[in-house]
C-alpha cells in the first residue's frame, strides 16, 4: 500500500518506475539506509541511497528523470525537474521509521529555496548516526541541520561553499541538543574566532581553523574540563 499522500501523483509515478529499489523505499519497504544523500548542483539534483549494495542514483535533470544503477537507465518528462526531485526526496524523508546510519546533504546550486522546502518537513525527523552537511551558504546549515534527531548524532561535518557572513553558531550550538556526539569536523566551514569556542567546549573531539588565538585563550583551553 503506498503511504506517500502527501507526495505528487507524479513524483510517485516516477519514482515507483524508476527500478524496484526506489520503489520499496516510496512504498516503505524499506526503512534501514547505511547511507542517504541529497547533492544539489546547477543543472542537476542526484539522490543517493544505499541499503544493500551497490548504491542507487536518482538524478534529475532539466526535464529528465534518469535511474543509473541499472542496464538501461529510464528518461521520464517531470516538468519542474527541481521542485520534483525535492518532492521526492521529502517522500523519502518523510517515513517516521527512516534509520540511516550516513546522511549527506551538498548543495552547491544559489538560490536554492532551501528553507521552503524544510518548512514542509517535519523537524527532527530523520535518525542519523553521522551526517555531512556541504551548504552553499551559512543559513543554510540550521535549516539542514533541524531535519536531524541531533541527539542521536556521534559524528557530524559542517562545510560550506560560500564563507560569508554570519556563521550562526549560537543558532546551530545549542549543547542539549548534541549529547551523544563524539566528534565535530568543521575544516570546511571557514575561520572560527577563539572568542566562539564557547559553542564547541564540551563536545569530546573538535577539529577547526582558528583565526588567531592569545596565549591566555590557550592556557584556558589547556585548563578546561571536557
Amino acid at each position: 500500500m503506498d503511504t506517500t499522500p502527501k507526495c505528487s501523483l507524479i513524483v510517485r509515478l516516477c519514482l515507483r518506475n524508476a527500478s524496484k529499489r526506489i520503489r520499496e523505499v516510496v512504498d516503505r519497504t524499506i526503512i534501514q539506509f547505511t547511507f542517504l544523500r541529497l547533492a544539489i548542483r546547477e543543472h542537476l539534483v542526484e539522490i543517493s541511497l544505499n541499503y544493500d549494495n551497490p548504491v542507487t542514483f536518482v538524478r534529475y535533470q532539466h526535464n529528465r528523470f534518469l535511474v543509473f544503477n541499472q542496464p538501461r537507465p529510464r528518461k521520464v518528462l517531470i516538468g519542474n525537474w527541481l521542485l520534483i526531485a525535492l518532492n521526492a526526496w521529502k517522500a523519502i524523508i518523510s517515513n517516521k521509521s527512516l534509520r540511516v546510519q550516513m546522511a549527506v546533504y551538498d548543495i552547491s546550486k544559489e538560490k536554492v529555496d532551501v528553507s521552503r522546502l524544510m518548512r514542509t518537513i517535519q523537524p527532527s525527523s530523520i535518525f542519523a548516526d553521522h551526517i555531512y552537511i556541504h551548504a552553499e551558504n551559512y543559513g543554510q546549515v540550521p535549516e539542514l541541520l533541524a531535519q536531524f534527531k541531533t541527539e542521536l548524532i556521534e559524528t557530524m561535518k559542517l562545510s560550506v561553499y560560500n564563507k560569508t557572513g554570519d556563521k550562526r553558531l549560537d543558532e546551530i550550538f545549542q549543547m542539549e541538543k548534541f549529547k551523544n556526539l563524539d566528534e565535530l569536523n568543521m575544516f570546511g566551514f571557514g575561520l572560527i574566532r577563539a572568542a566562539d569556542l564557547k559553542w564547541l567546549i564540551g563536545f569530546p573531539m573538535f577539529f577547526v581553523n582558528l583565526v588567531s588565538i592569545r596565549a591566555n585563550d590557550l592556557i584556558w583551553l589547556k585548563n578546561v574540563s571536557f
